[in-house]
């Protein structure tokens, strides 16, 4: 599918854009079965939360610039909670130990991907994607 000015989206596109989509639905299932949902505040925060990840995703695939860089600071951002959970490790089961690496793979690999040259010349304006 093309985008009004840019030619044809990027094969590197759509697949960081289902990697980011398979991270976001392992952390909603996570977040499902972690949230204390006796708290009347938990469901529209999470709402939010759901929202929010679906509309980056909706903004990559439009092929807006910034929306690159947001996903660049919320990987950075995950990778530093991630060393502060590691940091306090004591008992951690080998399921979250496997649960977190795999989100930390879509998520970094999503964004690798929508920095590749091709995805970065559409992400440009480019009219083609090499």
């Amino acid at each position: 599918m093309e985008s009004r000015y840019r030619g044809p989206r990027p094969m590197g596109v759509k697949i960081a854009i289902a990697l980011w989509g398979a991270g976001a639905l392992l952390n909603l299932v996570v977040g499902v079965t972690q949230t204390d949902w006796h708290d009347w505040v938990m469901y529209p925060t999470f709402a939010v939360l759901v929202a929010l990840s679906l509309l980056l995703m909706w903004f990559i695939y439009q092929g807006k610039n910034w929306a690159r860089w947001l996903l660049v600071g919320l990987v950075g951002f995950r990778l530093l909670m991630l060393l502060g959970r590691v940091h306090r490790m004591d008992g951690v089961s080998g399921y979250d130990a496997a649960s977190v690496g795999l989100r930390l793979v879509l998520q970094v690999g999503a964004m690798f991907l929508v920095f590749s040259r091709p995805a970065t010349h559409w992400f440009r304006g480019g009219h083609h994607a090499d």
